[in-house]
């Protein structure tokens, strides 16, 4: 994983946190050291958002976490893989609440997280002339940046309604291409996720 893939990975995961500090107290108390840890790291700018998802996550998903420790009690050890493929169920649906609360940051989180992406393409690519493409209604925030930053000199920027959140660059010749959208960073470390939220979930397990 790369220094800017690690960096948006821990970002996500703060976002993963603040969906489950207040669950996890109550799914198991042997996760208390875990929370305990986790609650921590939480920041008061995604409070509200704790507040209106953490009510929807808790109902949907202590119902599905009753019925899975009670099935799971009854297999036999042959069986278990049925058990791993209801968890990955529930860790996908997890991670696509968690998805909902990532396109939904602040305009000047979002705004940070642009400059830091947008920087590092400027910097690797020296003089290149590029391309940016980008959703109509996320313009103005990388309009801001690139007039803070003194860079339409080798900037084009292209209004993309494809693109939801985050943008791409790329320059005429195509020999450049760095896909920032917010889908693509996603994907590219929802495996790290994906082992985040199975610990806070269900613990380790050997």
């Amino acid at each position: 994983m790369s220094k800017i893939e690690g960096d948006l990975a821990l970002f996500v995961e703060r976002v993963l946190k603040d969906i489950f500090t207040r669950y996890m107290e109550e799914v198991s108390t042997s996760m208390q050291q875990a929370y305990d840890t986790s609650k921590s790291l939480i920041t008061s700018a995604y409070e509200e958002a704790v507040r209106k998802s953490v009510q929807i996550v808790t109902d949907y998903y202590n119902d599905a976490l009753g019925e899975i420790r009670a099935y799971e009690v009854s297999l036999d050890r042959d069986n278990k893989i049925e058990i791993q493929n209801m968890e990955t169920s529930l860790i996908n649906e997890v991670l696509g609440k968690v998805y909902e609360k990532l396109v939904e940051i602040p305009m000047e989180e979002k705004e940070k997280l642009y400059k830091k992406l947008l920087m590092k393409v400027a910097n690797e690519t020296g003089e290149e002339k590029l391309i940016l493409y980008i959703a109509p209604s996320e313009a103005d925030i990388i309009k801001k940046i690139i007039n803070k930053k003194q860079l339409w000199s080798r900037i084009t920027l292209q209004e993309d309604k494809s693109i939801d959140h985050g943008f791409i660059i790329t320059n005429s010749e195509k020999t450049i291409f760095y896909d920032y959208t917010f889908r693509t960073i996603f994907e590219s470390i929802k495996p790290y996720l994906m082992s985040k939220a199975r610990a806070m979930l269900f613990g380790d397990k050997k």
